[in-house]
């Protein structure tokens, strides 16, 4: 049975095949883990990990060597562990377009636009006659006298998480130049998956309306020795062993900040309202039934 005579027997049976679930398309697309001989150029992603630099304010504002000022700041690093890969995914009823840019010279998502191409309304008319620079997150200050030449050095902070730790953990490290240090990183959030999980499920379902990205932890960095012992300094970290989703906004753009997290910017969509896509079904009903009666 063809739409047409579908849509001239039955209005309500039309309307329910083209608006249900959709209340709003989304945009969809597909994930995969480690894809190999991708003959179809698919875009790659990685998700991130953070590097915590512990550095002293000199190389950054131009002051003198001896300045007193210590700064943490977190830097967005790849995990190498795992490669995936985004693909939009199409349908007789809408087109998903993505925009992805990454990181100047990484396989990190910087941002990704997202729109919709409506083909309802267009499918019914037819039957019947769509490492940049890393800005550095200042997380924390300490005024300590500091001896010279020593920094920056920096903390591998996906070192001290293990691949299952949902709940806080301590771990104990020396840095370069000798400083002992030790880093507390607090649970993850309550809406963290498992990124071995998440995409278990994906595989099930084999498409998606999210974009995921390694979770955010907070951490504080407490010396143990050197000038700085006895200081804390708080940072806000990326884990990748689990990972915080967002919805795709039907056309707009998700913004990835420095050190872990995104922004979600909408905009007006063309995507058409079930009520206008019903109107279009009726009046592409009345046409055929109309038709029929002559």
């Amino acid at each position: 049975m063809t739409l047409k005579t579908l849509c001239a027997a039955s209005v309500a049976a039309c309307a329910s095949g083209l608006l249900a679930g959709c209340g709003g398309l989304q945009p969809t697309v597909q994930y995969q883990l480690d894809r190999p001989q991708d003959y179809e150029g698919l875009t790659k992603f990685r998700l991130a990990k953070t590097a915590v630099l512990v550095d002293n304010a000199s190389s950054r504002d131009g002051k003198s060597a001896d300045s007193t000022t210590i700064l943490l700041t977190a830097v967005p690093q790849e995990d190498e562990s795992r490669t995936f890969s985004i693909a939009a995914r199409s349908g007789v009823l809408s087109v998903t377009h993505l925009k992805v840019t990454k990181r100047e010279n990484t396989e990190l998502l910087e941002s990704v636009g997202t729109e919709i191409e409506d083909k309802r309304i267009e499918l019914i008319q037819q039957v019947g006659g769509i490492l940049g620079t890393v800005l550095p997150f200042l997380a924390a200050r300490a005024t300590q006298p500091r001896a010279a030449g020593t920094l920056p050095l920096a903390i591998d902070v996906s070192s001290h998480l293990p691949r299952a730790a949902r709940d806080a953990v301590t771990g104990q490290g020396i840095l370069d130049n000798g400083w002992n240090y030790e880093i507390v990183i607090g649970d993850a959030p309550v809406d963290a998956i498992n990124t071995d999980e998440f995409m278990q499920n994906h595989r099930s379902a084999g498409s998606s309306h999210v974009l995921f990205y390694s979770a955010c932890r907070n951490a504080t960095v407490k010396f143990k020795s050197g000038p700085f012992a006895g200081r804390s300094l708080s940072v806000r970290v990326s884990d990748p062993w689990f990972v915080q989703t967002v919805a795709m906004p039907a056309k707009g753009k998700i913004d990835f900040h420095s050190a872990c997290g995104v922004n979600v910017t909408s905009e007006r969509s063309d995507v058409a309202s079930d009520a206008k896509v019903l109107n279009t079904l009726i009046s592409q009903a009345k046409t055929l039934l109309d038709a029929k009666k002559k």
